[in-house]
């Protein structure tokens, strides 16, 4: 007699992705007035991902229309320019992870304006702020800041910071947690689509960049 181990047991893993998108966008710039303009964007999609990982099956379908119109123009000078449009998105999603179902449809008309100033080639400032009012998260401020400052042809400084607002697809962008021995558990706190609140970030950042030459050819510092 002898100690035998079991067989090894076979982890199979199939994935299918469908993606199919329509896109279009119009302007129109006013005669004389380079500086003034207006335009059209729209998109349609819709995306499907299906996959099993051993004996956990996943399967989502998300379908998006989106909207937007922009309108660009100048404070007295071009040293002075603006940016403002309006926008809205549609996206249903309808997800089955491990036969349990996950649905929810986002709407989220919003606003936005954006100024730039640019008195030399050496400054940059641009500021925005927009306003989104989600069908369930209620209405979303996203403010932002960017500096571009060259005080020398090969130096050039610049400032970042701005917030965001993102709901999470924690099913399709954790995917490599179902190839694993891992369970899953969701501990709900809002009535709507995973039960999660959305994720909200603060960003801030500063960069200093020096171009040269060595020798003949170009280089960077950063």
């Amino acid at each position: 007699d002898h100690l035998s181990s079991p067989p090894p047991q076979v982890f199979h893993f199939g994935a299918k992705t469908e993606y199919l998108r329509l896109s279009a966008k119009a302007g129109h710039v006013f005669e004389g007035r380079p500086y003034q303009s207006f335009g059209v964007q729209f998109s349609l999609g819709r995306y499907r991902n299906a996959a099993f990982f051993g004996p956990r099956e996943y399967e989502g379908i998300e379908e998006t229309a989106y909207l937007n119109f922009l309108y660009q123009s100048i404070f007295e000078s071009t040293t002075h320019k603006f940016r403002t449009g309006a926008s809205i998105l549609l996206d249903r999603f309808d997800e089955r992870c491990e036969r349990t179902p996950y649905a929810r449809t986002e709407r989220v008309p919003g606003l936005f304006f954006e100024y730039t100033y640019a008195p030399a080639d050496e400054l940059t400032m641009v500021a925005g702020i927009r306003t989104d009012f989600h069908n369930a998260y209620g209405t979303m401020v996203t403010p932002r800041l960017h500096i571009r400052y060259s005080p020398a042809e090969d130096w050039v400084i610049r400032a970042v910071a701005g917030r965001g607002h993102r709901t999470a697809n924690i099913f399709a962008e954790n995917a490599m947690v179902f190839a694993s021995s891992r369970a899953v558990g969701i501990d709900a706190t809002v009535p709507f689509g995973y039960g999660l609140d959305q994720e909200i970030a603060w960003n801030v950042g500063a960069n200093l960049t020096h171009y040269f030459l060595v020798d003949y050819r170009e280089a960077t510092v950063s």
